[in-house]
């Protein structure tokens, strides 16, 4: 993930966001937010979709920061099941 990364340790609150940007091989802009409440950090992750000129399809899904990389694939599958009608 190309991405621009900044990182806060020791307090409770924002401790790391990362971003991609929309490529033309790769349409979908993501973010990822970890936050901590001083005792468990938190991940978020954000995906934003163009599905036609008008619509965004927007994406989140939030998991303790240690479960975040073995669930992440099964948000990704969830993502791409969905269907606009």
């Amino acid at each position: 993930m190309s991405s621009r990364s900044k990182r806060w340790k020791g307090k409770p609150g924002y401790a790391e966001l990362m971003r991609r940007h929309a490529t033309p091989d790769l349409p979908t802009a993501e973010m990822r937010l970890v936050w901590t409440d001083g005792v468990e950090p938190l991940a978020q992750w954000l995906s934003f979709l163009p599905a036609d000129p008008d619509t965004v399809v927007v994406a989140a899904a939030t998991a303790p920061r240690g479960d975040m990389a073995a669930l992440e694939p099964q948000f990704h599958a969830m993502l791409e099941t969905l269907r606009l009608t």
